[in-house]
């Protein structure tokens, strides 16, 4: 994970259906760290493809997953994973240019959330609430998720801890 900090090179472009990403990285979670762990899907069938590097999106859902199976409660954990497509969503690049963040991936849990007194910096380096954490993993996520023109957000609500990825979607078709 940490030798992303230090790739410079431009982030692969490819058309990722996401729904493929989020299958593949739940199939992993299920038979390891989240074997315990009732999931709930909750996909839009109609989104397009995501603009970008489908092994790094793994590797930032995975990171996702694996704080949420962390935080869920030993009896009872719930992950939602849920996409949708928003209209509208813009995010600045540069000076003159904005780019659109229709895709929308959440991974919502149902552990006790991130504490009150590191959710404005729980995307920075070095910080965690975690006793053995390194806090590289949340800034691992931001930072690729940047790097692909895209955002993400984390809020809570009615219980429920959620990280949103918010990404642009390809124009491009498969091969």
């Amino acid at each position: 994970k940490f030798q992303a900090f230090g790739d410079l090179r431009p982030i692969r472009q490819d058309p990722i259906n996401i729904h493929d990403v989020l299958t593949q990285v739940k199939r992993v979670a299920k038979a390891g760290y989240a074997s315990n762990i009732k999931f709930v899907e909750d996909y839009d069938p109609s989104l397009p493809f995501v603009r970008g590097d489908g092994e790094l999106l793994f590797q930032v859902i995975q990171n996702l997953l694996k704080n949420a199976a962390e935080a869920t409660p030993e009896n009872g954990g719930q992950i939602t994973l849920a996409t949708t497509f928003k209209q509208g969503m813009r995010v600045a690049v540069g000076q003159k240019t904005s780019e659109a963040l229709p895709l929308h991936v959440a991974i919502i849990d149902n552990g006790p959330g991130v504490p009150e007194s590191i959710k404005e910096e729980v995307f920075e380096p070095f910080v965690t609430s975690k006793m053995n954490g390194s806090g590289l993993g949340l800034s691992f996520v931001s930072k690729v998720i940047t790097d692909h023109g895209g955002a993400v957000e984390y809020n809570r609500s009615n219980g429920r801890s959620k990280f949103i990825l918010m990404l642009p979607r390809s124009y491009k078709e498969l091969n």
